[in-house]
């Protein structure tokens, strides 16, 4: 038997859905509305109300939620107040989701990336850390589980750990407490990595992604966790198509770009890499407005340093000097090119120069009074050494 884990929601609400996971697991997300100011030991009172409610109705004895029942506890930290709210659960690895980012949820990691080493014996993780606070960071499939919170590489030993029965997900999730944000979490094969295990998504974007915009006002942009099917989400993914989630990107004016960027880490310099993503202009066939959506892909100055917003949007040059909406871009869509509601997979190759071990890839996407355009999967394929042709030969 497992042993219960407390998770404590502390402070107040901003207002959006509390979501809770196990990654991986195959159990359905549990997810609660909070109200705007609630306090977290109302919203664990309604919780509480509401699990003793579903349990109740349960007759099949189906898991309504991962979790167990709430209660209000002493909770002892010598840096925080003596008594904290706390979700009461049954299985151990939990995360965070949903729009709801107050009650003390810490901020995800990002850009998780993984890589084979040659012998295929090992997977080396890295990741970004938030800025934000965060006491410590759980690695899946390692003996060691928790490490310092600035943490941002784990090499695994396959041989040890749960890989030996085919496993081939990891996620990395960072704590306050024992407080979980949302996931960073990654699949990867021999030569390739890429997101296919569903999880919910944290403020509206998907695991391991960043927000962009040309602009500050949130008014006038819009991230949105899209579903296919509540059903996929108790099915571990073999296919794009079975990701219980996408994401979706809108703008309200024209003026403003915006979408989702992230970075693919420690990879190998002077190798080429086949980057594919599956994109979606879902219903913007009916705009009659000028709009786009395109996706882009580049190589990093060999510091690793991340793109500016100027330099998502085409305004600033890229590291091989590159500028303008279509530097780095592999696809674009718009008014009369669309890919008219299906998803579409589309794809380039990359190679790294010289010192360069991190590429950066991002959606973006601009049109006044959009209806969103989507993405739900991306893939990184490690090609091999580039072939380098001696000009001197004869």
């Amino acid at each position: 038997m497992i042993r219960p884990v407390h998770i404590p929601v502390t402070g107040t609400a901003i207002g959006g859905s509390f979501t809770i996971d196990t990654p991986g697991s195959g159990h359905p997300p549990f997810s609660l509305n909070t109200t705007v100011g609630e306090s977290a030991v109302s919203f664990a009172r309604r919780y509480q109300k509401f699990y003793d409610q579903a349990n109740t109705e349960n007759s099949r004895g189906w898991l309504v939620t991962p979790l167990g029942p709430a209660e209000v506890i002493s909770y002892a930290r010598p840096d925080g107040p003596p008594n904290v709210v706390a979700l009461l659960g049954e299985f151990h690895e939990y995360a965070t989701a949903g729009t709801e980012t107050g009650l003390g949820i810490p901020k995800p990691v990002t850009s998780l990336s993984a890589l084979h080493d040659v012998g295929g014996s090992r997977v080396t993780l890295h990741w970004t850390n938030p800025k934000q606070r965060h006491e410590y960071i759980f690695v899946s499939s390692t003996s060691e589980g928790s490490f310092p919170a600035d943490t941002t590489s784990v090499t695994i030993d396959l041989g040890q750990y749960s890989y030996r029965s085919g496993r081939s997900m990891f996620y990395v999730t960072c704590f306050v407490g024992q407080t979980p944000s949302c996931v960073g979490i990654i699949n990867v094969s021999s030569n390739a990595q890429e997101e296919l295990t569903p999880f919910p998504f944290y403020n509206g974007i998907m695991p391991n992604w960043s927000a962009w915009s040309t602009v500050a006002d949130p008014r006038l942009t819009s991230f949105e966790q899209g579903v296919r099917s509540n059903n996929l989400a108790f099915k571990t993914a073999r296919t794009p198509d079975e990701k219980a989630y996408y994401q979706i990107v809108k703008t309200v004016d024209s003026g403003v770009q915006a979408g989702i960027w992230r970075q693919f880490l420690g990879l190998t310099s002077e190798h080429k890499y086949r980057v594919s993503v599956r994109l979606n202009t879902l219903a913007m066939d009916k705009s009659t407005n000028d709009w786009s959506l395109s996706f882009h892909v580049a190589a990093n100055s060999p510091n690793g340093g991340e793109l500016s917003v100027d330099h998502l949007a085409g305004k600033s040059p890229l590291p091989d000097g590159k500028i303008g909406t279509e530097a780095g871009q592999i696809v674009r869509y718009g008014f009369g090119h669309t890919t008219q509601g299906s998803w579409v997979k589309n794809t380039a190759e990359i190679s790294l120069p010289k010192g360069v071990e991190t590429i950066t890839t991002w959606l973006r996407h601009s049109g006044k009074d959009s209806t969103g355009v989507g993405m739900d999967w991306i893939k990184v394929e490690d090609l091999g050494a580039v072939v380098k042709i001696d000009k001197s030969a004869k």
